[in-house]
């Protein structure tokens, strides 16, 4: 469906869903279009190299990747490298030296302290604030660098203050 328009795209891929709903047959579909992966499935298998690496539901691997592969494969999520500090009970506390603080992050997992660990930030859970709330979890001060709006959404660059290019 690569070669269609984005309108009849779409709609050709719930098209496709009705028929196999009315028709209830199993269909296997192989895309590297990840937005018509999660558009047409009820269940997603990622793999990479002739290998599976997860099986879920399309928001269960979304949401929850198992690993960093899958992470970035379907999204853009920002990937900040940790160690495990501890489990409280809303989460995980995370320590990252890449967002230059702690972070407590959902993991269905125990993991021991100290383990590394990857967090994947997905773009849309972020919110951009003039005035965050300074007592709020996982905040993280930085300077907007650049704007890429792309209609229905736009895309931040950000970098750290001490990263800022200064005249």
């Amino acid at each position: 469906m690569g070669a269609l328009d984005r309108k009849l795209r779409e709609h050709t891929q719930f098209e496709l869903v009705n028929i196999q709903e009315q028709v209830g047959v199993t269909c296997i579909m192989v895309t590297h279009d990840q937005e018509e992966a999660m558009t047409m499935s009820s269940r997603v298998a990622v793999m990479n190299e002739g290998r599976i690496l997860q099986l879920g539901t399309p928001a269960s691997v979304y949401e929850h990747p198992n690993c960093r592969v899958v992470a970035e494969f379907i999204g853009s999520p920002n990937m900040l490298e940790g160690r495990m500090l501890g489990r409280e009970a809303a989460g995980l506390r995370v320590r990252s030296e890449d967002a230059c603080r702690e972070m407590l992050v959902e993991h269905a997992e125990p993991l021991a302290e100290g383990t590394p660990v990857m967090v994947a930030i997905r773009p849309e859970k972020l919110r951009v604030s003039s005035a965050p709330d300074p007592a709020a979890e996982n905040r993280v001060s930085g300077v907007v660098a650049e704007i890429g709006y792309l209609g229905n959404v736009s895309i931040y660059h950000c970098c750290s203050r001490s990263a800022w290019p200064r005249p």
